[in-house]
């Protein structure tokens, strides 16, 4: 059974680009290159709780057998042609830790994860109960944010193509 550490968990959504163009210039700075494309508009699928590997450029979805999807900067700029990417990344280690979730855990506590810290609401357990032991002690700006990718929901759509659920 492989072992997962609070700091290489991520959350994010996945994007499907709508409008792409091809930039004609280089830019002085030298980040993007004639030939390079940019994601104008995007449609947002869905949120995804991954982590990242081959060399950070690509995330494994740790809740469904995804795609291996790129990660992108808020520029959008790509170098190929891409049908699904993730963007707005953020670390889950910090919301981990202040959770009481272990240092490491295996693959099915990523469920617990799912269903405790991103749920969508956290920020209404909050005013009900109160910071009780249900509800993370987290910041209020914290909590929006895991509440905005709760939201979401994590459940891959019909435009990704069939994806099964992970079995731990």
């Amino acid at each position: 059974m492989r072992y997962l550490g609070q700091k290489g968990i991520y959350v994010g959504k996945v994007i499907q680009p709508l409008d792409v163009v091809e930039y004609r210039h280089d830019f002085p700075e030298g980040n993007v290159r004639a030939g390079d494309k940019q994601i104008v508009r995007y449609k947002v699928l869905r949120s995804i709780l991954y982590r990242k590997f081959f060399d950070a450029n690509f995330v494994d979805d740790l809740l469904y057998e995804s795609p291996y999807y790129p990660v992108l900067d808020n520029s959008l700029f790509l170098q190929d042609d891409i049908s699904f990417g993730v963007i707005d990344e953020y670390s889950l280690g910090s919301s981990l830790y202040f959770s009481n979730f272990p240092d490491k855990f295996c693959g099915k506590d990523i469920w617990a994860i799912r269903k405790r810290l991103l749920n969508g609401e956290l920020l209404k357990r909050k005013k009900l109960l109160g910071l009780m032991k249900k509800v993370p002690s987290l910041p209020q700006v914290e909590l929006e944010l895991l509440d905005m990718y709760g939201k979401y929901g994590f459940q891959p759509r019909e435009e990704e193509g069939r994806i099964r659920k992970i079995k731990y």
